[in-house]
């Protein structure tokens, strides 16, 4: 009477893809979950919502972009905050019913206090950066 083959050998075929598969999908899910903790932490800072609110509310971003103005998923640059001070370089799309743009935002924060070095929209095919620092256009 012949010995029945060991597990391995009668499924080895299927199982090593198995293995593969289930490693390389817990290292996507593990990369994913990073990208948007990191996301996360970038959009839920204060100068991040407030560069983008005065974004959506200039007259000149809607008419260039449309409405609504939304952002996109993932901002580029950093901020580091370090109790009160701290500063931010981001360049965040932005989205509209006309067409997309990108708010760049430069800001130092001290005494807790975010004070903005550069803030304009530059929308996709104009020549000009729409500059937000001074006073808003909320015609």
């Amino acid at each position: 009477m012949e010995a029945k083959p060991s597990w391995w050998k009668r499924n080895w075929k299927w199982a090593v893809p198995l293995f593969v598969f289930l490693g390389l999908g817990s290292c996507g899910g593990c990369i994913a979950l990073l990208v948007s903790g990191i996301t996360g932490a970038i959009k839920s800072t204060d100068v991040y919502a407030d560069a983008v609110r005065l974004a959506k509310r200039d007259a000149r971003v809607i008419a260039a972009l449309g409405e609504p103005i939304e952002t996109g998923f993932l901002p580029s640059g950093s901020v580091e905050v370090s109790g009160p001070s701290g500063s931010a370089d981001l360049a965040v799309t932005l989205k509209g019913s006309r067409g997309e743009g990108t708010l760049f935002i430069k800001a130092q924060k001290s005494v807790g206090r975010w004070q903005y070095e550069v803030l304009e929209v530059q929308a996709a095919g104009a020549a000009e950066r729409i500059q937000l620092l001074g006073k808003p256009q909320n015609e």
